[in-house]
């Protein structure tokens, strides 16, 4: 059987306004097989990834939600950790988020998200992009 799982990357906007900085995420749609693994990837231009707090979500088929999948640091959402690994690479501005084993309950679509750190003035906030992703599992 196969999922699909969709993959979002966000644009990032300072106060209303655009700002340079982009999430990108390479492919459009995947299909996996159920069982198999997974890597999503996001990467940040326009800044650096040493200045956010890195985060994945997915929205769920059924409804509107968000749920919170991971952000680095190693902190897992509810039912996530084992599941997923995630990582930051901040020196290349590459963020990843590995599903170990798909399943039918793993179909969404995946987001990566920034959040500026303590260390900077300000919050970004994201806008919905043009681009998406779609995972089959």
């Amino acid at each position: 059987m196969q999922l699909i799982l969709p993959l979002v990357s966000l644009p990032l906007f300072w106060a209303g306004v655009a700002a340079q900085i982009e999430l990108k995420q390479p492919k459009p749609m995947v299909m996996v097989s159920t069982g198999e693994k997974f890597t999503f990837e996001c990467r940040m231009t326009g800044g650096s990834m040493s200045n956010y707090y890195m985060y994945w979500y997915r929205k769920n088929p059924n409804d509107a939600s968000l749920t919170f999948i991971y952000n680095q640091g190693g902190y897992y959402g509810s039912g996530f950790e084992g599941a997923f690994e995630g990582k930051v690479d901040a020196w290349n501005n590459h963020l990843s988020l590995k599903l170990l084993r798909a399943e039918l309950g793993d179909t969404g679509i995946y987001y990566c998200a920034a959040r500026l750190t303590v260390l900077q003035p300000s919050f970004r906030a994201a806008r919905k992009p043009q681009d998406m992703w779609e995972v089959a599992a």
